[in-house]
């Protein structure tokens, strides 16, 4: 595993993780790729711009050895699990998906 790899980059599938931190699943998924591939829990570090409490409890209950490095924690998820108040929909706008 080359220093600066991605999860992205080590499934082999084009597909990445991408925006906030909502409920965490995308960030354990990318997450247990690392750990399959020999990288040791301890030795990660999750990188992110926003989370929401929900998904830091949900990526901490099933990596306690995770290190998380978030610029901000929103106040929490709506009902339709974004994150609030958030960035909007960004990942759909940057990459035209909307």
């Amino acid at each position: 595993l080359e220093t600066g790899s991605s999860a992205a980059d080590l499934s082999g599938d084009g597909k990445c993780c991408g925006g906030p931190s909502r409920q965490g699943n995308s960030a354990n998924q990318a997450i247990e790729l690392l750990i399959q591939k020999g990288v040791p829990e301890q030795r990660i570090i999750f990188l992110n711009l926003i989370s929401a409490p929900e998904g830091i409890h949900t990526v901490c209950k099933r990596f306690p050895s995770l290190k998380i490095v978030t610029s901000e924690i929103d106040a929490g998820l709506n009902e339709e699990y974004r994150v609030i108040p958030g960035l909007g929909e960004f990942g759909d706008r940057y990459f035209g998906t909307e």
